[in-house]
């Protein structure tokens, strides 16, 4: 697929990137130079190794949900990829990059099906593999806390950097100038107060109409919950109406059993 022809923001990876992509697809019995849907018609291996390259999440969710895509086209998000190997299937083979020791291949995702499921979902399964060390990855480890494995903060951090990148420049925000300066103010914030971080979502979402912003809002406030005084999170408000409801079943209960007594 040529430059001028891929979707909306998404590029085509660089040369090294393609060239090492390659190489790990010769370790895939369905991707490899000769492998399985060649063995009866070699002369039927037409498909190039094509790798498309985002740093959004939004992007990388269109670009499963378009669907109908070729065998060993694939795309690159981060330190991820995944490389179709179902001719116009959604069967994603996924690998990490783990520097010197190369891309790590460690999981077959259906990509398409869960971006168009759930939206959420998909943006935090990405997030949980971008934060998990290649360890994490290839023990299937990335979406657990147990063993050092990735956190709900650490997950919230990486989806908040993904939408800051994208839709709110660090560069042009009067007390952040850098991307780490942004990714510290967000850790320290979702620990002391959160709400600030989902007040700067819910704005950005308002001015700039990116409903991902609004959703992964109402993630925070439930899972972090919001230390700012007298306004519980969600989960608290949620418990509060469980405890309410079940005072009115007891109190109807009484007024009941009373109401019996008197008859």
């Amino acid at each position: 697929m040529e430059e001028e022809t891929r979707p909306l923001g998404l590029h085509q990876a660089d040369g090294a990137t393609v060239a090492a992509l390659t190489e790990a697809c010769q370790r895939n019995g369905w991707l490899k130079s000769g492998g399985y849907p060649w063995q009866d018609d070699p002369f039927l291996e037409e498909y190039p190794y094509s790798f498309s390259e985002t740093g959004s999440v939004e992007a990388l969710a269109d670009f499963f949900r378009d669907g109908n895509w070729s065998l060993r086209q694939g795309i690159v998000y981060k330190d991820l990829a995944f490389i179709n190997q179902v001719d116009g299937g959604d069967e994603w083979w996924t690998l990490k990059n783990a520097g010197d020791r190369g891309w790590l291949d460690f999981e077959s995702i259906s990509c398409g099906r869960i971006a168009e499921r759930d939206p959420e979902e998909f943006a935090d399964l990405i997030a949980c593999m971008h934060v998990a060390s290649p360890e994490q990855c290839e023990a299937l480890e990335y979406t657990t806390e147990e063993d050092g494995s990735p956190t709900a903060k650490q997950v919230l951090v990486s989806r908040v950097m993904d939408i800051s990148e994208e839709y709110m420049p660090y560069e042009v925000m009067d007390w952040c100038e850098t991307a780490e300066d942004l990714r510290s103010y967000v850790e320290s914030t979702l620990e002391s107060t959160p709400g600030d971080i989902v007040d700067m979502l819910e704005e950005l979402s308002y001015e700039k109409d990116v409903e991902l912003a609004h959703t992964l809002a109402e993630t925070i406030e439930k899972e972090m919950g919001d230390a700012r005084a007298g306004k519980p999170s969600l989960a608290e408000r949620a418990q509060a109406a469980r405890s309410a409801a079940e005072r009115i079943g007891r109190q109807g209960g009484n007024l009941g059993q009373r109401t019996e007594e008197q008859r």
